[in-house]
């Protein structure tokens, strides 16, 4: 398309696999339909990005002064401000729809809470990084009933994902598995901060095999931690994935 400009790949071609989850783009369809029916130009479905935009920060004022505290939501915002920031939603970048998700989940232990979880997990694989920190989060938050939060939270949570990925594995596992769950670290190029400067200088070449190691070496040892100091670090779990991005191929972006 006009304007567009494609994901090239170290071979020298672009990439042509769409590597996101699925809801990434199921998302736009209403969207996409209600402009086709007015007749508007495509590149109008970048507003549904600044609609969410704006939720996030009516959900970041509220939960603020809910805890009478204004910056009680507002680290989660770092998980797209790399992207979001430098490309901002209206240049199609949708990072912070997922956000807003991470958002409503942290703030509700409810089934919205668990369903919200299972929509961010299935736009974009940043989400994942945050993940197994929410589950701890809502878990130990409410020990006294964890059948509550198994039942209300958890439950929803893992029908959402199921509902939505198991059509595309039943249509073609193998390609789903590919393009969603692989990462191409040998086909996108590397990206351009964390430990990938290393690389992306020339100062030293990393393997991509280095930094899936290392992801998952971090993200044991950190998801441990904070399991282990929960009491003492619990509003802290937005750092984690934060810091577990610095040892991604790409980091900070929508993919990995």
């Amino acid at each position: 398309p006009k304007g567009v400009c494609p994901t090239y790949t170290l071979n020298g071609g672009y990439a042509t696999h769409f590597i996101y989850p699925p809801f990434s783009f199921i998302i736009y369809v209403p969207f996409y339909l209600l402009l086709k029916f007015l007749s508007l130009p495509p590149y109008y479905l970048n507003l549904e990005n600044v609609i969410f935009d704006v939720i996030l920060s009516i959900i970041i004022y509220l939960e603020g002064r809910k805890k009478e505290d204004p910056f009680a939501l507002l680290p989660i915002i770092f998980i797209y401000i790399m992207t979001a920031v430098s490309v901002p939603p209206f240049y199609g970048v949708f990072a912070v729809i997922p956000t807003t998700f991470l958002a409503i989940a942290y703030t509700r232990r409810d089934k919205i809470g668990g369903v919200s979880l299972g929509l961010a997990t299935m736009l974009t694989q940043l989400s994942w990084l945050a993940v197994p920190f929410v589950l701890i989060y809502r878990i130990k938050d409410n020990r006294e009933k964890p059948a509550q939060t198994i039942k209300g939270y958890f439950v929803p949570f893992l029908i959402t994902i199921s509902a939505l990925s198991l059509p595309f594995l039943l249509w073609d596992p193998d390609a789903f598995i590919y393009n969603v769950i692989t990462t191409d670290s040998y086909t996108i190029p590397v990206g351009q901060l964390g430990l990938t400067v290393i690389s992306y200088s020339g100062v030293f070449p990393l393997e991509p095999w280095f930094f899936t190691l290392s992801l998952g070496i971090v993200s044991l040892f950190l998801v441990y931690i904070y399991a282990r100091h929960f009491e003492l670090i619990k509003e802290s779990l937005w750092i984690f994935p934060l810091i577990i991005s610095w040892f991604l191929w790409r980091t900070l972006t929508e993919y990995f």
